[in-house]
């Protein structure tokens, strides 16, 4: 591992990191640098050691944030936030030629909280994301079943076991995903929107197996 290789991995596309790769080789290189600098306590002193030194540092504490940053979790809008911190019109690793060394300019070193809050709301968001894409997933497929009723030609609802539980499953963890307050900020359309379908389906199928309840009951009486 040589300076010129680590200048050269700087080239490499963003989709190509591998940030686990580049720590180590950080490492070993901060390891060399130092063990030249116990056998030859001189070279401390030169502005070329305390330059590779301090910018090997900075490395080390840059490649966390870039596998933060590398994670699918990060979406456009967060992008466009990463932006704003450090004051430049756009950041697209999307664009097929954005590297490594383009991300590296912003000087995220500079931003370390800023850029910690960005991927913690990101993380945390792909979190709710996933589960609404569950919720609406779900009750884009299920059926409701309905059962004859004796020898007619009658049939009256009756919902299965799976859809009441995951009714109030989903019912509960919408509340809670609502609970989360600035993350969940951009769904808030769709998670109040699922709060107000679920909460009519439900209090609609309560009412639908209410009243064939009593039309059941009281058959008998009319016929």
């Amino acid at each position: 591992m040589s300076i010129k290789s680590m200048k050269v991995g700087k080239k490499i596309l963003w989709k190509d990191v591998n940030t686990n790769d580049l720590e180590d080789q950080n490492k070993r290189l901060r390891k060399k640098l130092r063990e030249k600098g116990g056998a030859y306590p001189a070279i401390k002193g030169w502005e070329v050691y305390k330059h590779v030194d301090k910018s090997m540092a900075n490395m080390a504490m840059v490649l966390p944030l870039i596998f933060d940053l590398h994670s699918d979790s990060i979406r456009p809008r967060h992008w466009k936030q990463l932006a704003g911190v450090c004051n430049v019109n756009t950041v697209d690793p999307s664009e097929s030629k954005f590297t490594l060394q383009d991300m590296l300019r912003l000087n995220l070193d500079r931003h370390k909280d800023k850029i910690e809050e960005i991927v913690e709301a990101a993380m945390k968001e792909l979190k709710i994301e996933k589960k609404l894409a569950e919720i609406e997933t779900f009750w884009t497929a299920m059926e409701l079943t309905y059962s004859p009723h004796k020898n007619t030609e009658m049939h009256v609802p009756q919902p299965s076991e799976e859809l009441l539980e995951t009714m109030e499953a989903h019912q509960m963890e919408l509340q809670s995903i609502y609970g989360m307050g600035k993350f969940m900020e951009y769904f808030k359309n769709r998670v109040v929107e699922w709060q107000n379908v679920l909460r009519t389906v439900d209090d609609t199928l309560k009412m639908w197996t209410a009243v064939s309840r009593d039309w059941i009951s009281l058959e008998s009486i009319f016929l």
